[in-house]
């Protein structure tokens, strides 16, 4: 039942989980900041420039990475670390942003369902029946998180999969 007790708990709550989102927002910025001015981000893009290497294993490593934080992170925190360090080399390997983009937001998604942190995973717990399993839960996210990797797959394959809209819109 709602009352001011339940509205004063929800406030509370959602202020305290404000504060933490802020903090890792701050956090990541100056992350960010701190890269831009000890210039190790175009150091980063001169060592990668500098290999002898089709940029497709750079892209799949990258997403490997964003992966295994989606297990332990949330997907804002994940955009305020990675995306300062890899928009650039995506760039500099020639890769277009808004297919780069795509992909990026179909692994954190992805990342979300992941265990041991995945959140979408919680709260599915939360609104299941009392009998139903966090593995049975687990299990039942396993074809998506499939899914998501057919559907990235099938992106880097083909980018005009990923880009057909935004161009049609552009014209």
């Amino acid at each position: 039942m709602f009352n001011w007790k339940v509205l004063k708990a929800a406030l509370k709550g959602s202020i305290e989980i404000w504060i933490m989102v802020f903090m890792i927002i701050g956090a990541s910025t100056t992350f960010s900041m701190i890269l831009a001015y000890t210039g190790a981000t175009k150091g980063l893009m001169g060592l990668i420039e500098n290999l002898q290497v089709h940029p497709m294993p750079i892209l799949i490593a990258m997403q490997i990475i964003v992966g295994f934080l989606g297990c332990l992170m949330d997907g804002v925190s994940i955009m305020m670390i990675c995306l300062p360090v890899f928009m650039p080399i995506s760039t500099a390997l020639g890769f277009d942003p808004i297919w780069f983009g795509a992909l990026f937001l179909i692994n954190i998604e992805m990342g979300q369902l992941t265990p041991p942190f995945g959140m979408l995973l919680f709260v599915m717990k939360g609104v299941a029946p009392k009998d139903i399993t966090m593995e049975q839960i687990i299990w039942a996210a396993i074809p998506y998180m499939i899914f998501d990797m057919l559907i990235m797959a099938i992106i880097m394959v083909w980018p005009p999969v990923a880009l057909w809209l935004p161009r049609l819109i552009g014209q």
